[in-house]
């Protein structure tokens, strides 16, 4: 943390500020907005923008993209530091030597710094304008104290999902099957199983509200749909990004020897031609229109014979 001046909701508040909690002193965990960066190095990628050819396209607005915290973060997403979820997690202080603690605090900052980015800077600026407008009207009104409740404290138990998140943080991490690292459609598989599990507990059946028509709605204290968790969730989908594979056309040649490998079998095969022939001209609809093998099978063979 630098030693700036940080007045009238800029920079990021741990929501425990100025709280005691549980026997750990009240925590005065505060930074300005380019100061809460990552601790990994860049070790979590973060996805670019790509031309037709595969090309990263620059864009001087990405220079700080998921580096760094906005001014008024605090104000728009659930936040805790990193020290005091780390509490949370372990029920202890880290220790700045033990290489598990190390890359505790490291995973913390990085799911902090996604459920920042959830939001666009825009987003978060207007937020912040805004807050400071009624701060400036309030207190020439003499209620300024009073406008905005306590940001904190919050319990000392991991109430935001952040465990579930650090564990998503290293599932990222795993090679993917068709990219170097794992992809986010896979990654988000962690949480359906984490609520599974968590309806399934003594605690996700405390209270279900049954409503018309075979539809319910369920009270559950799980942390993944708390506010903090879903704007995790975002952040971390916008900083990965998607590879799409895209279906390749069949080149004619491939066609060409497609129909050589028919021909030869035509010209041995003694019986059930037929077959043959229909799947010769499954091939050649299929090209020729641009079908998917479902939409193939549809083709109205008797107009087209007729037309």
């Amino acid at each position: 943390m630098c030693k700036h001046l940080i007045v009238d909701g800029a920079g990021v508040f741990c929501g425990n500020y100025s709280s005691k909690r549980g026997t750990w002193t009240a925590c005065k965990k505060v930074w300005c907005s380019p100061c809460y960066t990552p601790l990994d190095n860049e070790e979590f990628p973060i996805a670019r923008a790509v031309d037709e050819d595969r090309v990263e396209m620059e864009d001087s607005r990405d220079e700080h993209r998921f580096k760094q915290a906005q001014n008024g973060d605090s104000l728009v997403t659930p936040f805790q530091c990193d020290f005091c979820h780390f509490r949370n997690l372990m029920s202890r202080d880290p220790v700045e030597r033990l290489a598990q603690d190390v890359r505790l605090l490291k995973c913390i900052r990085r799911a902090n710094l996604d459920a920042f980015w959830s939001r666009e800077p825009t987003t978060v600026s207007n937020n912040l304008t805004v807050c400071r407008q009624g701060l400036s009207i309030s207190a020439a009104m003499g209620f300024k104290h009073k406008l905005f409740r306590p940001m904190g404290p919050f319990p000392v138990d991991d109430t935001f999902g952040m465990g579930a998140a650090v564990v998503m943080l290293q599932m990222s991490l795993q090679p993917g099957r068709n990219n170097k690292f794992m992809q986010f459609s896979s990654v988000r598989k962690f949480r359906s199983a984490f609520s599974n599990a968590h309806l399934a507990s003594a605690e996700g059946q405390q209270a279900t509200v049954l409503a018309k028509d075979n539809w319910k709605m369920i009270v559950t204290k799980c942390p993944f749909n708390g506010d903090f968790f879903e704007r995790f969730v975002r952040g971390l989908h916008k900083r990965m990004g998607d590879v799409v594979k895209q279906d390749k056309a069949l080149l004619q040649s491939i066609l060409k020897e497609i129909f050589s490998l028919l021909d030869e079998e035509w010209a041995i095969r003694y019986s059930n031609k037929y077959g043959l022939a229909r799947e010769g001209a499954f091939y050649l609809v299929a090209y020729c229109c641009a079908l998917w093998g479902e939409e193939t099978v549809t083709v109205d063979l008797y107009g087209t014979r007729k037309h």
